[in-house]
């Protein structure tokens, strides 16, 4: 299976709260990320549910891999 940038992902639902999308990075499934979306100015974003910051435009799709791959990588050594 091509997975770009070595990312991973499925719907999970935390403690009865609206679905996210949980993405890892396989090679270190111990780091991951829950995103959201939310309608910013006319426009939906992709966001990071815990902090809230927004990540990438849903429709700029070719992007959202190379985003999600960094936020992943922060803090890494």
């Amino acid at each position: 299976m091509d997975r770009p940038f070595g990312l991973a992902c499925g719907v999970v639902s935390r403690d009865g709260a609206a679905p996210v999308l949980n993405v890892i990075h396989v090679d270190r499934p111990e780091r991951s990320v829950d995103v959201e979306a939310e309608r910013v100015g006319g426009r939906w974003w992709y966001r990071d549910a815990e902090t809230g910051e927004g990540l990438v435009p849903v429709d700029e799709v070719d992007k959202a891999p190379a985003v999600l791959a960094r936020v992943l990588a922060r803090g890494v050594e």
